[in-house]
């Protein structure tokens, strides 16, 4: 078994690093907060209310508690039909064009990543959505593949190794070469180790499972990174 030392080593020679997309290029919360404020908006057209005051409002009870329905929770406070209005206003959020953008860390990160190794992205979620971010996130120009799990079916989902082998084929390189870096603890890892990837984890300030553990051994990372410093130390090193 590697020392953290040999491990670092390890990924610094990968010749390709493929990267997660939520909470790891850019924090969830803020598609959470820019899909709230685009419902916010078309809600008060529908429901001739403030379009400033819900659009604000949305977006702050989702930012506060994005997995705890913030829509539903909105609607009932207000003593509004959730059960008439909650599928469309579930429609909008997801169809709507992001307002996220890459922070100037992540971006130097890819660009110096970018002259000297390969770049790839692995993504869960549904298809439609996860294309809107990586366009708005401009993706496309940044990395050389891009496997959405969901458009593999539903059972490719992480831990499923598929879209990780998928991208390592798209990338032309072997899993031994290849370092998946990623932020939950629950999927993330347990499937790049199935693909016989190495695998970093960032566990970034805000992110939605920043405080979870993994619940078995074979779900660790190889390596861990606290903020997106470590993380360029990690994967740059010596080597570029």
């Amino acid at each position: 078994m590697p020392n953290a030392s040999e491990m670092l080593e390890r990924v610094r020679e990968c010749e390709a690093v493929v990267f997660d997309l939520d909470d790891t290029l850019y924090l969830e919360r803020e598609y959470v907060r820019s899909g709230a404020r685009a419902v916010g908006r078309w809600l008060a057209g529908a429901l001739g209310l403030d379009p400033v005051l819900t659009s604000a409002e949305l977006g702050e009870t989702a930012a506060r508690n994005p997995t705890g329905d913030p829509f539903g929770r909105w609607l009932r406070a207000r003593r509004l039909n959730a059960e008439r209005w909650l599928p469309e206003v579930l429609e909008r959020y997801r169809a709507h064009v992001p307002a996220i953008r890459l922070e100037p860390g992540i971006e130097r990160l890819l660009t110096r990543l970018g002259r000297r190794r390969k770049l790839g992205i692995v993504s869960d979620g549904r298809f439609s959505q996860q294309r809107l971010k990586v366009e708005a996130l401009g993706l496309d120009r940044r990395v050389s593949a891009i496997v959405l799990s969901d458009e593999l079916g539903r059972d490719a989902w992480k831990p499923c190794p598929r879209p990780y082998q998928l991208a390592l084929e798209l990338l032309g390189e072997s899993a031994g070469r290849a370092v998946y870096v990623a932020d939950n603890p629950a999927k993330d890892f347990l499937g790049a180790r199935r693909a016989h990837m190495l695998s970093v984890r960032l566990r970034r300030r805000g992110g939605l499972h920043s405080h979870r553990e993994p619940a078995e051994d074979c779900a660790r990372p190889d390596l861990e990174a606290r903020n997106l410093s470590e993380l360029t130390r990690i994967l740059c090193g010596r080597r570029t």
